[in-house]
């Protein structure tokens, strides 16, 4: 269930498990782009700039959600 995998992963980036998180939040993405009217979107991009540019993993993650919503 897509909610239940939303609030697994607030509740990672709560804990600062962010690539955790990302990986939740990005499946739902592959599943339903538009989940909550763009909320695990959001939350993705959030996170990404948390954890800053000059992280590879955010490199990573970018490169992830381009290749699943495009």
């Amino acid at each position: 269930d897509l909610d239940i995998t939303f609030a697994h992963s607030i509740k990672l980036a709560q804990r600062g498990n962010f690539p955790a998180a990302l990986d939740g939040l990005l499946e739902i993405l592959r599943q339903d782009r538009h989940y909550g009217q763009g909320k695990a979107h959001k939350v993705v991009l959030s996170l990404l700039e948390l954890m800053g540019e000059d992280n590879p993993q955010t490199r990573q993650y970018r490169s992830e959600l381009a290749s699943t919503l495009f």
